[in-house]
C-alpha cells in the first residue's frame, strides 16, 4: 500500500464523522477547561479521552460511525487505569528524552506512537507493556511513520492560515490514517515480540 492510498483510506473512513469528532473535541475541551485549576484532574482524564478517540477510530475502520458516548466515556469503560498509566509514562519518557535535545524526543515519540492502538486491542497488558510492544513494532518503521506525518505539512500550514478552522477536517483524517498505519504493521507482524521490524515496509 502506498502512502497516498493509506491517507485516502483514512479520509474515506472519516467521511460523515467530522461533526461528531468535532463535538467530542469541543466537549473534551470544555471538561479540560473546567478542570484546568487542578493538574491532577486534567491528568486523570487525558488518557481515557485519548483511548476514546482510538475506540472511535476502530469503529470507523469497520464501517461504523463515531459516537459521542464512545469518545467521551469509552476510554473510562474500556481501559481507565491502563490508559491513565500509559499517558503518564509516555509523557514522562518523551519529556526526559527531549531533554537530550529535540531529536531523541522525536525519535522516541515515533517509537511510542503505536502504544494507544496496542492498548486498545489488549487493555489487560497495561501501559508500560504497551509502550514496550510499540517500540518493538516500530523497529525499522520509524522513518516511514515520520515521512507519513511530514506528508501532511502543507495541510498543517493551511490549518494555521485558516486560524485553526481547517484542523476540524484535518485532524480526524490524520488520526485515522495513523490507525490504518498501525493495522498494516500489525498485519505484517502478528507477534511483535518476535517479528517486530522484520516485515515489509508499510509503503509499497
Amino acid at each position: 500500500m502506498t502512502r497516498a492510498e493509506l491517507k485516502t483510506r483514512g479520509t474515506e473512513q472519516v467521511k460523515g464523522n467530522i461533526l461528531t469528532i468535532f463535538l467530542i473535541g469541543l466537549i473534551i475541551a470544555v471538561i479540560s477547561g473546567a478542570l484546568s485549576f487542578t493538574f491532577i484532574g486534567v491528568l486523570i482524564i487525558a488518557g481515557p479521552f485519548a483511548m476514546g478517540g482510538v475506540l472511535n477510530a476502530k469503529k470507523m475502520h469497520g464501517g461504523g460511525k463515531a459516537d459521542i458516548e464512545t469518545g467521551i466515556a469509552g476510554g473510562f469503560k474500556h481501559a481507565f487505569v491502563p490508559s491513565l498509566i500509559l499517558f503518564i509514562l509516555q509523557s514522562i519518557f518523551i519529556y526526559f528524552w527531549s531533554l537530550l535535545f529535540i531529536i531523541p524526543g522525536i525519535i522516541k515519540s515515533m517509537a511510542y506512537s503505536m502504544s494507544w492502538f496496542i492498548l486498545s486491542d489488549n487493555p489487560e497488558i497495561g501501559g508500560n507493556e504497551a509502550i514496550t510492544k510499540s517500540r518493538k513494532l516500530m523497529n525499522g518503521h520509524k522513518m516511514e511513520y515520520f515521512i507519513l506525518q511530514l506528508s501532511w505539512i502543507l495541510h498543517y500550514l493551511l490549518g494555521f492560515i485558516t486560524f485553526g478552522i481547517y484542523f476540524i477536517w484535518l485532524m480526524p483524517k490524520v488520526s485515522q490514517t495513523n490507525y490504518n498505519f498501525y493495522l498494516e504493521l500489525k498485519a505484517q507482524n502478528p507477534n511483535c515480540d518476535d517479528m517486530a521490524g522484520q516485515g515489509k515496509k508499510v509503503f509499497a
